[in-house]
């Protein structure tokens, strides 16, 4: 009975950085055969990842687990804490690229899909490469500005400590 349905949402509050890392070296490779064949499965594939991960958590998620099967477990990575709530914003971000993506495709306008893979292909490969993700800058600047409460995630909150006397005009 204290079994984990797969179809019950999971948001974990803390990820794995390697596994979240892996996968977005899959999410790289998916963008840029969607990029390159502008097969609409490829993209649709694309959608069904994000939307999965955003609405269900990483349970639902083929990239995730090949992630981890063929990527994590092989090289016995260990388990590197980063907070939930900004890979989340970022799964919204590339399920909307995503989409438009997709739906860009469908109605014949290859630049602009063309263009929005060319965004998720940019932005996965600095994820997998240097650990940079975008969205969750965003979400810290969010959190910062007053525009996401400090509650949601606390361990977010980037303080910038400004000496006493400081002059940023000089």
């Amino acid at each position: 009975m204290g079994e984990k349905s797969t179809f019950k949402p999971d948001f974990p509050e803390q990820l794995d950085e390697n596994t979240v890392r892996a996968t977005a070296f899959l999410v790289f490779l998916t963008a840029v055969a969607g990029l390159v064949t502008q097969n609409w499965l490829v993209l649709a594939f694309l959608v069904y990842e994000f939307l999965g991960r955003l609405i269900y958590g990483p349970g639902l998620s083929l990239q995730v687990a090949l992630a981890r099967a063929l990527i994590i477990k092989p090289l016995k990575k260990p388990f590197r804490p980063t907070p939930g709530a900004p890979k989340r914003f970022a799964q919204f971000v590339g399920a909307v690229f995503s989409v438009a993506a997709l739906v860009s495709a469908l109605l014949g306008a290859t630049l602009v899909s063309q263009v929005l893979l060319g965004i998720l292909v940019f932005f996965s490969f600095l994820e997998f490469s240097v650990g940079f993700c975008a969205a969750c800058f965003l979400f810290a600047q969010a959190i910062r500005l007053g525009l996401v409460s400090e509650k949601y995630c606390e361990v977010c909150v980037v303080r910038y400590d400004i000496p006493r006397g400081f002059d940023p005009s000089i």
